[in-house]
């Protein structure tokens, strides 16, 4: 009996030997195939044409696990971010967003026609704002976009080119309610970054802000404006209570005169590339 049983011992042992080593044989299998995944997914990130694909369907991922009932949002999309169609569309379901914040571009106006069914769809928003931050890019903004915007959207913040100062002025004009917009603040980035001392504010846009009577904040880091300029913002819009804009080094005294006839209980002035900021908060 004990001859037979240390036969069964053995004949079980060298079974599980030979298990083992099938399980080692497996483990070699899914370490190539490991190889193999990363191998192809190095391959992908170092392809210039594959990347985009790439990188949208990781941002497709992020947004689709995103909850419906989310209410801010922040993205900050890279040089090599690119969002294809079926990306932007999972945003479309996050219908209760108050607070959108886009710094970069992932393709707006590549892809026209989702990210303004997605803004449609958005009617809740209070809070957008959309550019590179900073200098450091000229985000084109297209009218297809703003005109999807809600028309009673009370805060927008834009730092955009130069060629989207038009764009805007046509939404100012023609899509917000005037008696529903309380600030704005708007960054507009010439083609050269030297040039931003000789800019001067478009005429026009002056004429839009001023008819919003409600209108509270009005940061324009978008020109010099002249101290008529200023006057007629500040006549036309008696509620607001920041300001700032961008006047010429030699024109302390206008502002002086700004003071006094207006009353402004704090002037905070900055010189920077010889303008002078001057933010009034009453």
């Amino acid at each position: 009996m004990s001859d037979q049983q240390d036969g069964k011992d053995t004949n079980n042992s060298n079974g599980n030997n030979n298990s083992n080593k099938n399980d080692d044989d497996d483990d070699d299998d899914d370490d190539d195939d490991d190889n193999e995944k990363n191998d192809q997914e190095y391959l992908l990130m170092n392809d210039k044409d594959a990347l985009p694909k790439t990188v949208s369907k990781t941002w497709r991922r992020i947004f689709k696990q995103l909850p419906n009932g989310m209410r801010s949002l922040r993205l900050h999309f890279g040089e090599n971010d690119r969002l294809q169609a079926n990306a932007v569309k999972q945003l479309i379901n996050l219908d209760n967003m108050k607070c959108f914040t886009l710094h970069g571009d992932p393709g707006l106006s590549q892809q026209l026609e989702e990210w303004g069914q997605v803004f449609t769809r958005w009617s809740k928003l209070r809070y957008v704002v959309l550019g590179h931050r900073g200098a450091s890019g000229h985000l084109e903004l297209p009218r297809q976009i703003l005109e999807t915007l809600p028309s009673n959207l009370p805060e927008l913040a834009l730092n955009v080119s130069n060629n989207s100062i038009e764009n805007v002025i046509w939404y100012l004009d023609n899509i917000v309610k005037p008696s529903k917009f309380l600030r704005i603040n708007l960054h507009i980035i010439p083609e050269d970054p030297s040039d931003i001392p000789f800019v001067q504010i478009h005429p026009r846009l002056i004429e839009s802000l001023s008819k919003f009577e409600n209108l509270e904040t009005a940061y324009l880091k978008c020109g010099v404006m002249s101290k008529e300029q200023i006057a007629f913002l500040l006549d036309r819009c008696k509620k607001l209570s920041f300001v700032g804009f961008g006047v010429d080094v030699n024109s302390e005294e206008n502002i002086t005169e700004l003071v006094r006839k207006y009353g402004f209980d704090k002037v905070v002035v900055k010189y920077d590339l010889k303008l002078v900021n001057c933010c009034q908060i009453i």
